[in-house]
């Protein structure tokens, strides 16, 4: 079975509610659409819990981006400001919990970030589906785009109403809450022609954590906390 999960945010009770009800065995594959940390403390923890599962994947979200851009910034300048947006963001419960962890285990963190993909293709029972955080890789044009690179605009870029999924593919995306869509009480994932939202916006405490079961298209939500 091929499972995508949202925007967790380091809500890891959440997390745990999703994977107590889907029961994941080896066979099976979890792709996770970015923004595991920031906002809820347990960012970190997920993350590296991530990292040695076998049967997952990961794609970069803006999150991870703003802190791989801080933590390796080459400069004072340009590590305050990295530092002042991830923080506005959310990023101090994250930065936080970094310090604590060992300099050969901040390595790794890095290292495994610098080499998420920006998008996922995956195939399943004839459907073709790309997994993304923002928006689709292949959107990007460096002359138009007020973006400075491919990378920033993936993770960044919100999809519309107004947009049109590649060619054959069906988009599941996280990044956009899909109460900016349509508003039910509590959030629900949001379907449009070929696009497919799941953050049911876990980083806030009236949100919950979303799942989809790509062979059936089966959802899957957070319980009560």
């Amino acid at each position: 079975m091929h499972y995508v999960i949202g925007d967790i945010h380091g809500h890891l009770p959440r997390l745990a509610s999703i994977l107590k009800q889907i029961k994941p065995s080896e066979t099976d594959t979890i792709y996770f659409l970015g923004d595991v940390i920031d906002r809820n403390p347990d960012g970190l923890n997920i993350l590296s819990c991530i990292m040695e599962m076998p049967n997952a994947k990961m794609i970069l979200g803006n999150h991870e981006y703003m802190m791989l851009q801080t933590l390796t910034a080459d400069n004072p300048i340009l590590y305050d400001a990295y530092l002042d947006q991830w923080y506005s963001n959310g990023g101090k419960v994250t930065h936080d919990a970094w310090k604590l962890w060992t300099d050969a285990q901040q390595e790794e963190f890095l290292h495994y970030i610098q080499l998420l993909p920006l998008n996922l293709e995956v195939s399943v029972n004839g459907y073709d589906y790309l997994l993304v955080h923002g928006a689709p890789a292949v959107w990007y044009n460096p002359i138009t785009s007020s973006y400075d690179s491919k990378q920033e605009f993936a993770v960044w870029q919100r999809i519309t109403l107004q947009d049109t999924a590649p060619n054959g593919k069906i988009v599941i995306f996280g990044h956009t809450p899909t109460q900016m869509y349509q508003y039910e009480d509590p959030p629900k994932i949001w379907t449009h022609e070929d696009f497919i939202g799941i953050d049911c916006g876990c980083a806030y405490e009236e949100g919950r954590l979303a799942c989809v079961r790509l062979e059936d298209m089966q959802v899957y939500y957070s319980q009560s906390d």
